[in-house]
């Protein structure tokens, strides 16, 4: 069990950084390329929610399962469709079947600081 939770950690810690350089090289967003740890709060913030809005095809204000999978395909990071699943999920504190933006920012909020542990 630890060594799946390492190997989860792992692709978590991967996909926030893989999704940032993705969203970097599609959109020119400085902030994206430089280390979060470095950027107060309200900057990582407008950097997650610029990476939200270019997943957000449909600009529906919300990212689907079928949107969140192109997410993960795009930064190279999709492993399984379970695998997609499961962050989605976690994603997802609602249990509403989307992503809203907050549940996203504040998801990979918590990514980033547990790649720093």
């Amino acid at each position: 069990m630890a060594t799946s939770r390492c190997k989860e950690r792992s692709f978590e810690r991967s996909f926030a950084h893989g999704a940032r350089k993705r969203v970097s090289d599609a959109s020119g967003a400085r902030c994206a390329q430089e280390p979060f740890q470095a950027v107060k709060l309200a900057q990582r913030i407008a950097c997650i929610k610029r990476m939200f809005s270019f997943f957000d095809e449909d600009q529906s204000g919300e990212i689907d399962i079928d949107e969140f999978d192109q997410l993960l395909r795009m930064v190279g990071k999709a492993k399984s469709r379970a695998q997609v699943e499961t962050m989605f999920k976690k994603m997802d504190a609602d249990s509403s079947g989307l992503v809203s933006e907050d549940e996203f920012i504040q998801a990979v909020l918590e990514m980033e600081e547990e790649a720093k542990d």
